[in-house]
């Protein structure tokens, strides 16, 4: 009886190491093409037929379903590692369209220890059932449901609360992990570093364009002299938070959901953030600047590595690119709002340069304005009595001044 198990499991696993080689020969010619990528330049951008990679992607994940069922055949009675390297979040919200692809391109990785945590934020459509369906495939998947609508941010926070993993990894439900390699290269590089933030390429496709592309205007390609590429404090707040390196500070600190943070990070961030930020549902947009300014400002080091992985999808009705209607014009200019109070908070409590909040307000002062142009009447006295303050903060400088007296009288 015994023989005829090993027996059993040896044609199984020579089954599985069969569809594997065809699986990689596969995922190679993925790879051979997203080389491409950096091998053709147009007008300074890279850009790559999407048709080639779709045809590519639809194999990638064929050959994966045939290979995961083997594997959670195999490993079935085997447990799951309570403390994995990563937590992936996924915040959702009617996203049935596209977050089985998501979810599929995270288990397609040849790095296997992690654990995904998708927040669904009151989903109204299929979105429920697909994760659920996914979940019993896989027992790396967990669910937290809010009954009550509560937007991206409160959701990542509670992915962050509930995680186990060492680091996270912030994916949006429209978006894919494109390279299978990427966990697993940043688990090696980091094994040698002991980084606290990482930060990978992103390609980006943008609606009802044919192309993938990734923008030439990134910290990456920007010329510096830091050992193994890797920036120590304090040099990373200085140049992060220096307003003569504007430059810096939108590409590194802008988007969440390019790099990996050692989770101890995001916490602290969550705490110095306060409870103000985490019940407000108007934040819809710039959640991911502030939650990556506070983390930049404690993590201790940083690198960015020239490994493409990420595809960034570019939607109109995405959770983060919606200009729906004036009612969510307006949500949004409340986000920036309590973005620029936490970005004088912050630059007040640590003492840094005030010109960061002139070059911040000076890209969006058109959301200020719309406060009342939008008759945004909750919101336009508090706006006004913040603009005060930084106006007859002696720390200000004059162009700093001058712009808060341009939209007072703009409010006025």
């Amino acid at each position: 009886m015994f023989k005829e198990k090993v027996i059993s499991f040896k044609l199984l696993l020579f089954f599985f190491t069969i569809f594997l080689l065809i699986f990689i020969i596969k995922i190679s010619n993925l790879n051979k093409k997203q080389l491409k990528i950096f091998k053709s330049k147009k007008n300074n951008d890279i850009f790559l037929k999407i048709n080639e990679t779709q045809n590519s992607l639809k194999s990638y994940y064929n050959y994966f379903n045939i290979c995961n069922k083997l594997i959670r055949l195999h490993n079935k009675n085997h447990s799951i590692n309570k403390y994995p390297f990563v937590s992936i979040c996924i915040p959702v919200y009617n996203t049935e369209k596209y977050i089985e692809r998501a979810v599929l391109s995270i288990i397609n990785q040849s790095f296997q220890d992690f654990e995904i945590i998708i927040v669904n934020d009151c989903s109204n459509d299929n979105t429920l059932n697909i994760i659920k369906r996914l979940q019993k495939e896989d027992d790396r998947i967990r669910i937290i449901n809010h009954y009550n609508n509560s937007g991206v941010y409160k959701s990542r926070v509670e992915a962050a609360l509930n995680a186990n993993g060492k680091y996270m990894l912030f994916l949006d439900p429209d978006d894919i992990i494109l390279n299978q390699y990427l966990l697993e290269y940043l688990y090696n590089y980091n094994s040698y570093y002991n980084l606290d933030i990482i930060e990978f390429l992103v390609y980006q496709k943008r609606e009802k364009k044919n192309y993938i592309y990734y923008p030439k205007n990134t910290v990456l390609n920007h010329k510096h002299n830091f050992k193994n590429n890797i920036i120590y404090q304090p040099e990373l707040s200085d140049i992060i938070f220096a307003p003569n390196t504007k430059t810096y500070f939108i590409l590194i600190c802008r988007t969440i959901w390019n790099k990996v943070f050692r989770r101890e990070l995001i916490l602290k961030s969550i705490e110095y953030i306060g409870e103000e930020y985490y019940f407000n549902k108007n934040l819809i947009v710039a959640d991911d600047t502030f939650l990556n300014i506070i983390t930049f400002h404690f993590a201790k080091n940083y690198s960015s590595i020239k490994i493409g992985g990420y595809l960034y999808n570019l939607r109109s009705s995405s959770m983060s690119n919606g200009f729906i209607n004036i009612k969510h014009r307006i949500r949004q200019n409340i986000s920036f709002f309590f973005y620029f109070k936490l970005l004088y908070k912050y630059i007040k409590d640590f003492d840094k340069d005030r010109n960061l909040l002139f070059n911040e307000i000076n890209i969006f002062k058109n959301r200020i304005i719309e406060f009342k142009k939008l008759h945004i009447n909750d919101y336009l006295e508090k706006v006004k009595l913040f603009l005060y303050e930084i106006k007859n903060d002696n720390k200000s400088s004059e162009i700093l001044k001058n712009l808060m007296n341009k939209l007072l009288l703009e409010l006025n």
